[in-house]
């Protein structure tokens, strides 16, 4: 028995130090793998802009240089960066409330690469987008990251202003862009944003020139509506505001409100507290372009088509690029 037991522990120190497939023992690569993770292993709540941080031990003194791989998908398999030579990485623009994976790839002068573990964090439930003056809340959903506020620019990322019209008949017979607030009240923008009508969508600088934010397409309010899934509307839907018990649960944080919006016909405002309106930048025709809509007794969310000189509410979108 006790030469059995001998055996068995130098057998498993051999094996223990065997050569892998790349000429190094694994107790080398055990020494040598990146270390110390921030955030660290399993943290949640990290912010959509941080830096990566570890430590690696290098006894021999080597000059060394490390890949980066990071992304949503477990299997790592494509570096963000390559032949760094710090061990620190800056990840910005990604997701809020979303579970991202990292590991470092360690690259040695004597041509040995080591990889290091797979870790991995989730970022906080809402990011941050200022433009233009403003700071807006937003949340991810899906592969999308969608502003929890209605857009409230009076001006064009080129710094231009925007019109706002106040006027009912200047509003109906106008075809350049431009806004209001509901009712031509301002103490309506804090919670409902402002109004504008297509033409200021379709002039494309409605959305920051930097960070992928776009208004969305008929496409981005379609993939919307299919993560939600059944009963759409009641879960976007904010869980307030909405009148005749008609609140939502609000599942993904999306927090959409009865913004009501302004006809092209006679300039009026209507439906405030029972529909909300949203632009997308899509065009049906020559007068008429694709919106979606919600309503205060619709389980639903609801795509259709009205004329580019309505009054309706506006959010940005933009796509996961990891």
């Amino acid at each position: 028995m006790n030469y059995f037991i001998v055996f068995t522990f130098f057998l498993i120190l051999f094996s223990g130090c065997q050569p892998d497939e790349k000429g190094i023992t694994s107790s080398e690569n055990i020494f040598n793998l990146p270390s110390n993770p921030f955030p660290y292993n399993q943290a949640v709540d990290q912010p959509t802009e941080l830096t990566l941080k570890w430590r690696r031990q290098n006894p021999d003194n080597q000059k060394i240089t490390y890949n980066v791989y990071f992304g949503k998908e477990k299997s790592l398999q494509v570096p963000i960066q390559e032949k760094l030579t710090d061990t620190l990485c800056k990840i910005s623009d990604i997701f809020p409330n979303t579970v991202y994976f990292w590991r470092i790839g360690v690259n040695t002068s004597s041509g040995e690469t080591h990889s290091g573990p797979i870790w991995q964090f989730k970022t906080q439930y809402s990011g941050k987008l200022s433009f233009n003056g403003y700071t807006y809340n937003t949340v991810g959903i899906g592969i999308q990251e969608w502003t929890v506020e209605n857009l409230r620019t009076t001006k064009y990322n080129d710094g231009t202003s925007i019109l706002n019209l106040t006027d009912n008949s200047n509003w109906v017979s106008n075809k350049s862009g431009a806004f209001c607030s509901y009712n031509n009240d301002d103490s309506n923008v804090e919670k409902y944003g402002y109004l504008y009508n297509f033409y200021a969508v379709n002039s494309g600088k409605l959305a920051p020139l930097t960070g992928g934010w776009h208004v969305p397409s008929d496409t981005d309010w379609v993939d919307l509506k299919n993560f939600a899934g059944d009963n759409s509307g009641t879960k976007l839907k904010s869980k307030y505001d909405w009148g005749s018990e008609g609140n939502g649960t609000d599942d993904f944080g999306f927090s959409a409100l009865p913004g009501g919006g302004r006809l092209y016909g006679n300039g009026n405002f209507l439906n405030i507290g029972n529909y909300g309106y949203w632009w997308s930048s899509s065009v049906k025709d020559t007068n008429y372009a694709v919106f979606q809509y919600l309503y205060v007794y619709s389980a639903k969310a609801i795509i259709s088509h009205n004329n580019r000189r309505e009054g309706f509410s506006v959010r940005l979108v933009r796509h996961s690029k990891n």
